[in-house]
């Protein structure tokens, strides 16, 4: 069920792209490219298996061949029956 606050926490990420990528460059040194402007992408993920899949939100940054995407999904608690990577 989509709470106000599961909203809440995808719109932090989503709402200036260009603040989400200066955060997850210092909190994660992840390969994003510095050129273009960040934008909102579109979260439908059905080239993916299984066939219909949506995120919470989707990032892209980058220009031309240089590009780099963010999958934008909110936990509000621990699942057990999904797959848990890191930490935990």
């Amino acid at each position: 069920m989509v709470t106000s606050q599961h909203e809440g926490l995808t719109k932090v990420a989503t709402f200036q792209p260009d603040h989400t990528r200066h955060m997850l460059l210092a909190l994660f040194d992840l390969p994003i490219p510095k050129s273009g402007e960040g934008r909102l992408a579109s979260p439908d993920l059905s080239e993916a298996d299984p066939a219909v899949c949506w995120a919470d939100g989707a990032l892209l940054y980058g220009d031309g061949e240089d590009k780099f995407g963010i999958v934008i999904e909110t936990q509000r608690g621990l699942d057990k029956e999904r797959h848990h990577h890191g930490r935990g």
